[in-house]
């Protein structure tokens, strides 16, 4: 082949690919800003959304398009998208990088704030502070004391720590979340089989 026709040839099948990819990328980005707003608590929305943003901010600096979510009023929907607590953390961050650091916002700077939020919740050991778990977290019943005290209750419990010693009955911490990708335990953003992904396998993946 003559190599200036395989160089225009290169070029047409390079510029095809990229606006495939700018297509499904900024129609998966519209949707980033309009989803439900996340629960307090809810470990895997959080760290969902941290890996969408994360793609989505890879991808689209890639192709050239960031400005298509990088705007006020998108980061502002994303960021309406999280529990009020993180909206609260989120405020004091935002204050400090226009104020102190005198820069505009950026996409990467949520998705940092994501990222660390969702590492937070879901550390192996102190992630889950619900009332309806434990400090193992395992799941906390509920039950109305039947035909006794609270004090009759107490005698009992301190008897049973007598006879199994003050750590008889604490379980085994949680373990590390694994990847689902691969189910090792890391991330999805420290996973190979996940970066090696294409584009669409990945938005199917974390949707």
């Amino acid at each position: 082949m003559d190599p200036k026709r395989g160089y225009l040839e290169a070029r047409k099948l390079l510029k095809k690919r990229f606006s495939q990819n700018y297509r499904i990328a900024t129609a998966d980005v519209d949707k980033l800003p309009k989803g439900p707003v996340i629960k307090r608590e809810d470990n895997a929305a959080i760290q969902r959304l941290s890996v969408q943003l994360t793609l989505y901010m890879n991808t689209l600096t890639e192709i050239g398009y960031m400005s298509k979510i990088e705007n006020p009023e998108c980061l502002k929907l994303i960021i309406a998208r999280l529990p009020y607590d993180m909206r609260k953390r989120w405020r004091a961050i935002a204050d400090n990088i226009t104020e102190d650091e005198e820069r505009e916002i950026t996409l990467c700077d949520v998705t940092r704030f994501v990222k660390r939020q969702a590492q937070i919740l879901n550390h192996p050991v102190f992630g889950n502070i619900s009332a309806d778990y434990d400090y193992t977290g395992k799941k906390i019943r509920n039950k109305k004391l039947k035909g006794t005290s609270l004090a009759t209750q107490a005698g009992k419990g301190n008897n049973d720590t007598k006879r199994k010693g003050n750590f008889g009955n604490v379980e085994s911490p949680r373990p590390i979340k694994n990847c689902i990708v691969c189910n090792q335990a890391h991330t999805p953003e420290e996973c190979s089989k996940f970066q090696a992904m294409s584009y669409e396998e990945r938005v199917e993946l974390v949707k």
